[in-house]
């Protein structure tokens, strides 16, 4: 009982932590993004019956308003669920609590992966606490994207498997799987969850059969094999047919994002060179979205990089010297440098999560599981360094979002008094007016910009902006599709300033006049 009582109060000590810190900012940080827009609109769309089109592009990517193919559908399919149950004009609010309530779920999934890996688990919730307050955690767990359900699928499949490792039993294999397929329906990132299954159990022992079971090593392996492969692929079955519906808009929609993330990569390579980019997974698990902090060389992206570094080199540190004793654990390794990996290939900072979290899950079975003495040492001092950067992050955080939502509120009333009823309006600016601009009851017609890099015909763009009344615009979202146009069929008749010290100034543009 008195194991249980400290089991309680240790895990819901990291949630209450987790409620306090984020909780607070849940509308104003990160600022309301684009992103959320075009993935609520398909959800929305599938929510009311009409399938899964994102009216908001529609025009600017191919069968984009009936088929939205640009991302696997598993968070627009969950998204959908939520979506029935809340008033519309609380859409907004679910979209960002079901982000929140999947980091829930992920705390408390790694407090039981470190439960299968170490008896002294509970000193591995100072960890977890480290990750309940890590600026990349937060901002993933109050912003309307799929990483947060991807990492919870990921962070399932890998509790599943441990406890198939430790028990032998096959049905929990299947339920890892399931979840790995699940985690790639729901981002392409997903792959690292059946990536590290693979290599830990070709690197690792065999489980033992169970004692009921006369199957040698090779058939027993072969069965595993079949299990993995065939729950693993039973999530992407309903994704495959959705595929045939339409394969040509899917290879379309997928291509122009394919081309985006390899130019974005390209670009980041190019310009700012190679160990730039080998740091930057670094920098952008330590600063807010959008931030950078110049630094003395070799840091570029500031010193603040070397504190997501420490705690990843701690958890390493502890793994290496207890490796081979605790062989189970070397999944967590894979998992952060699998992370690692995601981020040097898709160099955006909303993916720093897939290497903040299991680098903290991996410090945490460190500090637990190293003995007295230096590694013991080194995993303490990474818990007590990043939990004091924490706290300077998110001190600076509530300051900055003190003020920032009458800020917007003022920016979107405004808006809403500048542009008349019935206007098509194109936007491209953080924060993104949509919600507020819908709430109106002005029978606006709203767009979103199409992302940078992703591959637009001009001609075919020109189309829709000569529909276009009205552009809400900033620097960080502006193509040159739509840089071109403004410049010149466009004026500027209203300048608003930047709402926080995340969003760049904001303009209205008036077309055509």
């Amino acid at each position: 009982m008195n194991q249980r009582f400290r089991t309680v109060v240790g895990c819901g000590g990291v949630l209450v932590l987790y409620a306090l810190v984020t909780l607070p900012m849940l509308r104003t940080f990160p600022p309301i993004w684009p992103d959320e827009v075009d993935f609520y609109s398909a959800a929305n769309s599938l929510a009311r019956g009409e399938g899964m089109g994102t009216p908001v592009l529609a025009g600017f990517l191919p069968g984009i308003d009936r088929y939205t193919y640009w991302q696997p559908p598993g968070y627009f399919l969950l998204l959908s669920l939520v979506l029935r149950f809340a008033p519309p004009s609380h859409h907004f609010v679910a979209l960002r609590l079901l982000s929140w309530f999947l980091g829930a779920v992920v705390l408390l999934l790694g407090a039981d992966i470190l439960r299968r890996l170490t008896k002294n688990w509970l000193w591995g919730l100072a960890a977890l606490a480290v990750l309940a307050t890590q600026v990349s955690f937060i901002q993933v767990a109050n912003v309307g994207r799929m990483e947060m359900l991807t990492l919870a699928c990921i962070w399932a499949a890998v509790d599943a498997y441990l406890a198939y490792r430790q028990k032998g039993r096959r049905h929990l294999l299947a339920v890892a799987s399931f979840f790995a397929g699940l985690a790639l329906l729901s981002h392409s990132a997903g792959i690292v969850a059946g990536l590290v299954m693979v290599v830990h159990e070709i690197a690792s022992p065999a489980v033992s059969p169970l004692p009921d079971e006369d199957l040698g090593g090779r058939r027993k392996r072969w069965k595993d094999a079949g299990i993995f492969a065939g729950c693993a692929g039973a999530p992407l079955v309903a994704w495959a047919f959705y595929i045939l519906r339409a394969p040509s808009f899917f290879s379309a929609q997928m291509s122009g994002q394919a081309t985006r993330k390899s130019l974005s990569l390209g670009t980041v390579i190019s310009s700012r060179g190679i160990l730039h980019w080998l740091e930057l997974p670094f920098g952008n698990s330590a600063s807010p979205v959008g931030v950078q902090w110049a630094g003395y060389w070799p840091w570029h992206v500031g010193e603040a990089a070397i504190v997501e570094l420490i705690v990843l080199g701690a958890g390493l540190a502890g793994l290496m010297a207890l490796g081979r004793r605790r062989s189970e654990a070397s999944i967590l390794g894979a998992l952060a440098l699998a992370g690692y990996g995601v981020n040097l290939l898709m160099p955006e900072f909303w993916y720093a999560v897939y290497l903040v979290a299991p680098s903290c899950l991996l410090l945490g079975w460190a500090l637990a599981d190293s003995p007295r003495g230096l590694a013991r040492a080194l995993a303490l001092g990474a818990v007590m360094t990043a939990g004091a950067w924490n706290y300077a992050q998110v001190k600076r955080l509530w300051w900055v979002s003190r003020d920032t939502l009458p800020a917007e509120r003022l920016y979107f009333s405004s808006l809403s008094r500048m542009i008349p009823a019935h206007s098509t309006i194109l936007l491209a600016a953080i924060p993104d007016p949509y919600f507020a601009l819908r709430e109106q009851n002005k029978s606006y017609r709203l767009l979103e910009f199409v992302p940078e890099e992703v591959p637009v015909d001009q001609t075919q763009a020109n189309r829709i902006l000569n529909r276009v009344d009205y552009v809400v615009g900033s620097d960080c979202c502006r193509p040159a599709y739509l840089e071109d146009y403004l410049l010149a069929h466009g004026k500027v008749v209203a300048s608003f300033g930047s709402r926080d010290f995340v969003s760049p100034p904001v303009v209205l543009w008036k077309l055509h006049e």
